[in-house]
């Protein structure tokens, strides 16, 4: 694992709340640092899965980390983060759940830690003017209609 790579995992370690299972959620959203999203491959350069990190596991087996999936969806037409390469996401289901896609991957396979930005554009038509994104414990429908952006012009690059 590259050097700058264990530093982010181990950012995201230090957020971990004090039982040491769980990271921390912050109350407020602007008090979110945006370092709870993890990066990984699925087989291939271009196959990777983008999940959000839940929680921080530590087993007999080594490090592991609960992530909920995104999967990658079509960007609207002229949109500029679409433009500069950032992936649109969305809440993964598979067809036989009943909630957004969970599991539990080792550590070692997490690349990066990388920052999503909601599509604020949807976001408004949707739910109006200053509206706040899906939490993680909103109601599935409001979850899976939320959109969100791989940032991708982010200025940490690990």
């Amino acid at each position: 694992m590259e050097a700058s790579t264990a530093g982010a995992l181990a950012t995201v370690a230090a957020l971990a709340a004090p039982a040491p299972a769980a990271l921390s959620s912050p109350a407020s959203p602007a008090a979110c640092t945006g370092l709870s999203w993890v990066w990984l491959p699925e087989g291939g350069v271009a196959n990777y899965c983008v999940g959000e990190a839940r929680a921080i596991l530590q087993t007999a087996e080594g490090d592991e980390v609960a992530i909920v999936e995104m999967e990658t969806v079509a960007g609207e037409p002229g949109c500029p983060l679409v433009r500069r390469g950032c992936s649109r996401l969305q809440w993964y289901r598979r067809d036989n759940e009943t909630d957004c896609a969970e599991r539990v991957v080792p550590l070692a396979r997490v690349r990066r830690v990388i920052h999503v930005v909601p599509d604020i554009a949807k976001l408004t038509e949707r739910k109006g003017f200053g509206a706040s994104p899906a939490a993680s414990d909103s109601p599935l429908a409001e979850r899976l209609a939320m959109h969100l952006f791989l940032n991708v012009c982010y200025l940490w690059d690990i």
